[in-house]
């Protein structure tokens, strides 16, 4: 994990990307030291090891975790809204967490972010195929349960709240499975939105984006893509408190955003 760190730091990953891997060194961190009273030993250790710069570098990075465990021991719950986003490919999720994050303090987190730090840490380096990614989230799930990616995102943001401030609101996106979602939809505060778009909307939109190996170059191979991933997209769609559709402009989809928001806050 330390290794991974320091690559994600040398190829300039985002500081959300880097704070989600460090919350899971934290919590080995917390198992390691007996809950935290052991660790001076350990830093000793992963100092001698050479995975540390110094010893404070262990007790930095193991802070937000005390942190939260005190502030969860003292009975604090997370009060801010988390607006779930869920679409087919390139319907407008990410879009949806830009316009929330231009009118209010907000975190928006895509679980898709958390597959492909999964496929980095197994040795597969971008570009990923959508097939790749969707095969990380088949052998995860099995073993550690439908919801795995959903509550590791979860708390990434509640740790990031706890560590750093309370946001007006969150967001996520990329459900895919109803049982991920309805256990989203059974935390406190959590809303699902559905975005929709027309077919060759969507299929522009990836020509314009172009996620190598992820967004085919011919309408074939998109909706190919299409219709595998709305096996588990559509029965989602069913579950949303809110429906927008995205055909149109980016102004129309941010007055319908804004008219969610607002209900919500």
């Amino acid at each position: 994990m330390f290794n991974l760190r320091t690559t994600l730091i040398e190829q300039g990953r985002t500081r959300e990307e880097i704070l989600f891997l460090e919350s899971v060194i934290a919590d080995w961190l917390y198992v390691l030291s007996d809950k935290g009273s052991g660790i001076g030993d350990l830093a000793g250790r992963l100092y001698f090891l050479g995975r540390i710069p110094d010893r404070g570098e262990a007790l930095r990075l193991l802070a937000p975790k005390l942190t939260e465990v005190d502030r969860k021991e003292k009975g604090w719950q997370r009060s801010f809204p988390v607006i779930g986003v869920v679409g087919r490919i390139a319907s407008g999720k990410g879009a949806i967490g830009e316009i929330i994050a231009k009118y209010y303090d907000s975190f928006h987190y895509p679980f898709s972010d958390r597959l492909r730090e999964v496929a980095i840490a197994q040795g597969n380096f971008p570009p990923w195929e959508r097939s790749e990614l969707r095969d990380v989230d088949r052998a995860i799930k099995p073993t550690y349960g439908p919801e795995t990616f959903v509550k590791w995102t979860l708390a990434m943001i509640e740790r990031r709240a706890l560590a750093l401030h309370m946001p007006q609101i969150a967001s996520v996106d990329g459900f895919r499975s109803v049982e991920e979602t309805q256990w989203f939809l059974s935390q406190p505060h959590t809303v699902l939105i559905a975005v929709t778009a027309a077919d060759k909307v969507r299929f522009q939109r990836t020509l314009g984006r172009r996620r190598e190996g992820e967004d085919p170059l011919t309408f074939e191979g998109f909706m190919g893509n299409d219709k595998i991933e709305r096996q588990w997209i559509d029965p989602i769609l069913k579950l949303a408190n809110f429906t927008l559709d995205n055909s149109g402009s980016l102004e129309e989809l941010e007055e319908k955003v804004l008219r969610i928001i607002r209900r919500l806050i």
